[in-house]
């Protein structure tokens, strides 16, 4: 269709139309409040409505403790990682083995940091 049909809302013409937005299809967004608190339930019978289940490859839930040390081990691995990279680059290439080692922390703490970010500033819903 021509770019000149005003009932053309599709956005699929040649024109490049730019995509509309229509009324009541925005993602509704918490005015202002703090994005509920991760809750994990120890089984499928306590979950609520807004709490998560940890399940495992099985379909098996999994205890909140579990996910909990699950975590730390990843990153208690992944910081254990990094510092040994650190090291091994400072052993072998001196000033700049370490700040390598140094900007990879860096940008380790960084993203960990934005992705915490990230999950408080999406709410789940009003």
């Amino acid at each position: 269709m021509s770019g000149d049909d005003p009932d053309d809302q599709d956005g699929d013409d040649e024109g490049g139309q730019a995509l509309i937005v229509r009324p009541n299809t925005r993602p509704a967004v918490a005015g202002g409040a703090p994005a509920p608190k991760m809750e994990l339930a120890a089984s499928l019978s306590t979950a609520r409505p807004r709490t998560f289940v940890h399940i495992d490859g099985k379909g098996q839930v999994r205890s909140p403790a579990r996910y909990k040390a699950l975590m730390a081990v990843t990153y208690g691995t992944a910081g254990a990682l990094i510092a040994g990279v650190g090291i091994v680059y400072t052993l072998a290439l001196g000033l700049p083995g370490a700040l390598f080692g140094l900007g990879l922390g860096a940008w380790f703490s960084f993203a960990i940091r934005r992705q915490l970010r990230l999950n408080e500033a999406v709410p789940l819903g009003p």
